[in-house]
Order: structure tokens, then sequence, then C-alpha cells
């Protein structure tokens, strides 16, 4: 399997997200789909990982075990099977997404950046 699902539940501690991150690069593949949510105290971050072909998984959640801000946390490394980009949601890069009652006001003002600032909006 080409990829993998990471994820680390544990104390949201400074360094956290650089130390995972650097440490993914390091070992030789690229991570994407990154999600971070901070519970109080505590965060949560996921993101899918394209592993060299060469390591196992095994291996990449022993690697993360060992960094000194997420000992106290807890990794689920798995194998995770992502289909090659097609359709017409390839291209989408950011998503923007707003709720509540108040969402009028605030949303006219993203839109207006982006078409002021030509950036292509679909």
């Amino acid at each position: 399997m080409k990829h993998a699902i990471i994820s680390y539940l544990g104390k949201n501690k400074p360094k956290l997200i650089t130390s995972i991150t650097s440490k993914l690069t390091d070992l030789g593949g690229e991570f994407s789909g990154v999600t971070f949510a901070t519970l109080g105290r505590a965060c949560e971050l996921t993101m899918v990982y394209s592993k060299p072909n060469n390591m196992e998984i095994e291996e990449i959640k022993h690697e993360l075990q060992n960094i000194e801000p997420c000992k106290d946390g807890e990794f689920n490394v798995n194998a995770f099977h992502l289909d090659d980009e097609s359709g017409p949601t390839a291209k989408i890069t950011h998503r923007i997404i707003l709720s509540g009652e108040d969402t009028e006001p605030v949303f006219g003002s993203p839109f207006f950046i982006i078409s002021t600032n030509s950036i292509p909006f679909i």
C-alpha cells in the first residue's frame, strides 16, 4: 500500500506539528489532507501520508512514537487506499465552510477578496 492515514491524539504542545511533519518528510514521504483541532489542552491531528514503497506501516508508527513532544499522546497509523485524482473536484485545493446565524455579513468578505484579486473561484 502506497498511502497511510496517520492520526494523533494527545496534549497540544509547542513544536508538535513541526516535529511530526519534519519526521515524516525525513522518512522520505509526503503528507497531505491535514486536519488539526484543539480540544481544550488536547489536540487531534489527522493526515494522509504517501509513504516510501520500502517502508512498512509499523516502522512509521515506531518512528512517530519516538518524537519527544508526542510521547504522551497516541498515534494510529493504518494503510489507506487513495484513488488517483480525477473528475470535476480534482482541481479543488481549498474549501470554505461557513455556518451559524451570522453567515450573511461574513459571507461576502472572502468572496469579494477572491474576486478582486483575480483568484479563480468555482
